[in-house]
This record gives C-alpha cells, structure tokens and sequence, in this order.
C-alpha cells in the first residue's frame, strides 16, 4: 500500500501538474489520473514511471470522475490536485512526516483551524468560511470508504464533499510551515446558470442534512453564506430569460435572510424584498468591484 495516492482530473491541462508531482523527492505514492480524452502527453509518462495510474473516461461530469479516482486509489491518505496547479518539490515529503498521527482530515494549510481543539470548536470555525477546497487537506482513504464519503452529481461537487468531511471526521490536523502549491484562484468552468443549478441543488440537500444533524447551525451558516455570497450574486449575471426559470427556486430559500445574525445580511435582506433578487445580486457585485479598486 502506497502511503498517498495523489488524485488528478485533467483534460488537456494536466501536464505541468503531473510533471511537478512526479518531480517530488519522496516517492512512496501512487498518481491517479483521470483524463476525459486528453490530447496532450499524458499517456507517455505513463511509460516511464509506474508510479502513474491514466484512467480514460468518456463523461465531463466532474464528480463521477473524482469518485472513478477514489474507486482506484489504495494510499493510507488521499490527496487531490488541481491539474492547473504545480507543487514544490519537497512537498510530498514534509506532509509523509506528519502522516503518522492517523487523522481523519489533514488541513495542508493554518488558515482555519489551530491543533487541539476538539470538533465543535472546529466546527465553529470552519462556519465562517465556505467549505469548497478540497485542493488544501489530505484525507484518510480508510475514514472515507467506512463513512461511503463521495461527491454527489449535481450538487456543487466540491463544497458538498467538504461538508461531509468535516461533519463526519472524528479529528483533524494541521501540518504547520507547509510549502505553498502554486495554486491559481478556482475558476468555475460550467456556465453560470448550470452554476446556479447545483447551488440550488445543493442548498436543497443541506437543508435536509441541517433536520438531522446534530451541527445545524454550523450547516445552516454555509448555506447563508452560498445563497447570498454566491447564489444571488450569480443569478444577478444571468440572462433575463434564464433568471425567469429560476426565480422561483431563489425564493424558496430567502428565509436563509431571517436566520443570519449578520447585520448587512438583514440590510441584503431589506433590498431583496423591496428591489428583488437581481438588483441585491448587482449590488453586491459592484460593492465587491469597489473594493477591489
């Protein structure tokens, strides 16, 4: 068994991702990729290192192709890469001196959480920020396929994984003085209405979650933060004709408005009702724009 299986999903732009990761001095761990007809030149690493596993697949969804490389994976822990991504050389290297711990989920960065506090308080903090990296930790394989942890077609894949992850886990790490990934900022490649679908989606499958789970509080925040950080937002950029088909789904979560604690969430609140959802979704926009200026 390899110590970390390494996931990539890749079409045509994976391959200075895998040349970073088979660059890596520590070599005990297995390369997943799982490529949608990719033209490049991909395959032919695959004749030089056995370390790297090429899974060809005819199908763009993203989740079913994460799942196809969990399925495939055999390493104590997972870890995934963005193929627009590079890392250090020395990276595998330093997260395998700390893999001995045997935690559930392994922040590869301090941005969250600090070692030694317990779930909740994790929890609480992990609540103020949308869980939708799954590019930053590494995940232990066996708490996955005993918990049946897997992304869900449809939704927003990445968020609602995380979400399971963290609600599940029995402890998490932190690997501190980690080298920084050159990570580029996520870019959403689906069309934005088919964004706002697995939104949409999503916020459905976490208000069910929130009725049974005893973190409802901490569910119920991301689902406040997706709807009026993320959702409006987006809905705002639609089409007029494409907004008309899904008004009535924004609607259904405006309540998200009367169980946020935040003060500029009840002033989104007001223009929502008196304006609607495309004049509040403009608003934040521009606010955004200005503060970037």
């Amino acid at each position: 068994m390899k110590l970390i299986s390494i996931i990539v999903t890749t079409f045509n732009n994976g391959e200075s991702c895998i040349k970073s990761i088979l660059a890596q001095k520590f070599s005990n761990f297995e390369l997943i990729v799982v490529d949608n007809g990719s033209t490049d030149a991909i395959s032919a690493y695959k004749k030089n290192d056995s370390r790297l596993i090429v899974i060809r697949v005819e199908n763009d969804n993203i989740a079913e192709a994460l799942n196809i490389g969990l399925d495939a994976a055999t390493g104590r822990y997972v870890l995934f890469v963005n193929p627009e991504d590079c890392i250090e050389e020395h990276s595998l290297e330093k997260f395998s001196e700390h893999l001995w711990q045997d935690y559930d989920v392994i922040f590869t960065k301090e941005s969250y959480i600090q070692e030694g506090q317990n779930t909740g308080e994790i929890l609480q903090k992990l609540a103020k920020a949308l869980p939708d990296n799954i590019w930053d930790k590494l995940i232990r394989r066996r708490f996955l396929t005993e918990n049946d942890i897997r992304f869900t077609p449809g939704t927003w894949e990445e968020a609602d994984f995380c979400i399971s992850l963290y609600l599940q886990a029995n402890n998490f790490g932190v690997l501190t003085d980690m080298p920084n990934n050159c990570q580029k900022p996520l870019t959403r490649k689906e069309e934005s209405k088919k964004f706002c679908q697995k939104l949409i989606q999503s916020l459905s499958r976490w208000t069910s979650l929130a009725e049974v789970n005893q973190h409802e509080a901490v569910i119920q925040q991301w689902m406040v933060t997706t709807y009026c950080d993320k959702l409006i937002p987006l809905y705002s950029q639609l089409s007029r004709e494409d907004r008309k088909g899904l008004k009535n789904a924004i609607d259904d979560f405006r309540w998200l408005f009367d169980i946020s604690k935040s003060g500029k969430n009840q002033m989104k609140k007001i223009i929502y009702y008196v304006a609607g959802p495309w004049v509040l979704g403009r608003c934040i926009l521009i606010k955004k724009e200005t503060e970037c200026l």
